[in-house]
């Protein structure tokens, strides 16, 4: 008996062959397997690399467990964060609790980008969309380092995200949500404004987004945000607004390096984007296997107006407009200020894709994707591990000897006072390490300066005494400060003090970072 073939069904038979589909379940299993895989990865091996979390996070978990409504660099959030995880860390005993909190920010923005893309994509090009940022530095190498500029990316990618349901949906509890989330992004740093320029354009440029004006929700979302940042305001005006002069300071400041109108305009603007593309390289090179063969793009006429230009305006207007300051500004900023950034690349990539994806392009994407985590991953923890032994090269904070030093100073203080060591003045950086190594975590006084410390009571600190710390480069004697001499003149001063950098497994002998150590003796025992 002669069958028939039907041609059509024949080509869905060898389409469904050819093609890469997952199921709703199917994606969401990837999902969190990726998102363990990375949290695994990159929690575990800064642990076993490092001696020392980068001052950044010292920094930060110093000025938190000091628990103000601000800081002389940022709003008080990131800080905030810091100081409650500190018992976690003191608990476990290792800085691992850190990384793993790290990751845990990185994880909520993939989760942000997961639910948005969700809602505009197949399951396929949803879980597309998050494993694509895998190629972008902020995601990976800079992620150790927990600090306001690396908090901002899941509070910006969730503060989107909320944005786009409650204007889509009108959830007076999705307004909530975006307002709670707007003022906790002001509190993690000032750089946020051009996320609510963004925003605006969004609201203000769009016909869903004026009609929120129809409903309550926005007006609460807006009164939330006021109670939000009405401490901090408050704190900020009563010390003279210290994060707006340390940021018209950091970048029309102390960053402003030159006063031509070719370097300050245009080399600024164009080394920032080329930095950028630097920064994102990964991720350009796993769109390789995705778009190669497809000829001329074509847009998803299906996604209607609205989706296209939020994800336009969330995507790339942050970047914009950093840009268009630096051009105005002829201000110099530090790449890694980008960071909250790109959260949405993938996404925005992703949705010029048609639904359908050949396995082909998927297996090259898997191997890509996994040689770049790797590249990524092992080229830095190599690095920092055969750095010091090929290249002589330590200047690294993952080599940092802190806790040697907190463990000496506090075993002289409780030598010679017998009582609780409660405060640290000195250099900025040596004495946050000290406030988070020693087992008492003694209030730090930044560089003898109230602007600084303002939580700083100097009657309190005479009361109670305290360990004066210093940088001493090698072969010159550095001084403490006039004033300091001045108002502290029964300083005992014990010399110099070396420690050896802590580097695994290093047969030579290690460099030696040289401090001074002066006590002032409390006046109660």
């Amino acid at each position: 008996m002669k069958m028939c073939y039907d041609p059509r069904v024949f080509d869905l038979v060898n389409r469904l062959r050819l093609e890469f589909v997952l199921t709703k379940r199917q994606a969401s299993r990837y999902f969190c397997f990726l998102c363990g895989l990375h949290t695994l990865a990159w929690t575990l091996l800064p642990s076993l690399i490092r001696n020392n979390l980068p001052f950044d996070t010292i920094e930060s978990i110093a000025w938190g467990l000091q628990w103000q409504w601000g800081y002389d660099k940022h709003p008080p959030l990131a800080a905030w964060i810091t100081a409650l995880w500190m018992p976690i860390r003191d608990t476990l005993g290792h800085d691992s609790a850190f990384y793993f909190l790290a990751q845990l920010s990185v994880i909520l923005s993939f989760w942000a980008v997961w639910r948005l893309a969700k809602d505009l994509l197949t399951p396929t090009k949803a879980l597309l969309s998050v494993a694509l940022l895998e190629g972008i530095a902020y995601y990976n190498l800079i992620t150790p380092k927990f600090n306001p500029t690396t908090l901002m990316n899941p509070i910006w990618a969730l503060a989107c995200l909320y944005l786009y349901w409650a204007i889509q949906q009108r959830s007076l509890f999705k307004w909530v949500c975006f307002g709670i989330l707007v003022g906790l992004t002001i509190l993690t740093k000032l750089q946020s404004i051009i996320l609510l320029i963004v925003f605006a354009l969004i609201i203000f440029g769009t016909k869903q987004g004026r009609r929120s004006f129809s409903y309550s929700g926005i007006y609460l979302a807006t009164g939330i945000v006021l109670v939000l940042l009405a401490p901090h305001i408050h704190w900020s005006f009563r010390h003279d607004f210290p994060e707006i002069r340390y940021a018209l300071q950091s970048t029309v400041g102390l960053l402003h390096r030159n006063t031509s109108l070719i370097t300050d305009h245009f080399y600024y603007p164009l080394k920032l984007l080329l930095t950028q593309l630097l920064a994102t390289l990964g991720f350009f090179i796993l769109l390789i296997p995705l778009f190669v063969k497809r000829g001329a793009w074509k847009y998803r006429h299906h996604q209607n107006p609205f989706d296209h230009y939020f994800l336009l305006a969330i995507t790339f207007g942050p970047l914009a407009l950093t840009l268009l300051y630096s051009i105005l500004s002829g201000s110099y900023l530090y790449s890694k200020w980008c960071t909250p950034y790109f959260s949405w690349l993938g996404l925005f990539f992703i949705s010029y894709l048609p639904d359908r994806l050949e396995k082909w392009r998927m297996r090259w994407f898997g191997i890509l994707l996994l040689l770049i985590f790797s590249v990524f991953l092992l080229g830095r923890y190599s690095y920092l591990y055969f750095a010091p032994r090929f290249l002589n090269h330590f200047s690294s904070d993952a080599y940092f000897p802190g806790k040697a030093i907190a463990n000496e100073l506090s075993h002289i203080w409780d030598e010679r006072y017998k009582q609780p060591w409660h405060y640290v003045a000195g250099s900025h950086y040596l004495a946050a390490n000290l406030t988070v190594y020693a087992e008492e975590h003694p209030v730090p006084y930044f560089d003898w300066d109230t602007d600084q410390s303002a939580w700083i009571n100097e009657y309190q600190l005479r009361e109670d005494g305290a360990i004066f710390v210093w940088w001493l480069p090698e072969k010159m004697a550095v001084m403490l400060p006039i004033r300091v001499l001045r108002d502290f003149p029964n300083l005992e001063f014990l010399g110099a003090h070396r420690f050896s950098k802590v580097m695994p497994g290093l047969t030579s002998p290690p460099p030696v970072i040289t401090i001074n150590v002066a006590l002032l003796a409390p006046r109660k025992k």
